[in-house]
């Protein structure tokens, strides 16, 4: 995934319009290089998103009570870091924005439902 900052928010933008439309989303950081999200679903279940340019950084994180329970990044190669081992790093294919939010959007959903 090599695109513009502005080009991977947009695309981040349309992905919360579809699967979190009630979310509120906090703008960190928004510059030529980098880019910093904060998806708030509850007030202690929040997605955490950054892009970085120049290394072609990709780092989705789902945050509870102050602890990463679950995560999609490619530091390295790409993988994940599942709900019930978020330590942990499997292996994943590449995958699009809208991809890893729709997983983020089951995932939440089946914590709701527990």
């Amino acid at each position: 995934m090599f695109i513009s900052v502005k080009e991977f928010l947009q695309e981040v933008e349309q992905s919360i319009k579809r699967y979190f439309p009630s979310a509120k989303v906090e703008l960190n950081e928004f510059n030529v290089l980098r880019l910093k999200v904060r998806v708030m679903i509850t007030s202690s279940l929040f997605i955490d998103i950054f892009y970085g340019y120049r290394k072609r950084r990709v780092d989705f994180a789902l945050i509870k009570d102050k602890d990463r329970i679950f995560g999609i990044d490619n530091l390295d190669n790409w993988h994940y870091h599942p709900i019930e081992y978020p330590e942990r790093h499997e292996k994943t294919p590449e995958m699009s924005i809208e991809q890893i939010m729709k997983k983020f959007e089951r995932i939440i959903n089946e914590l709701k439902e527990k």
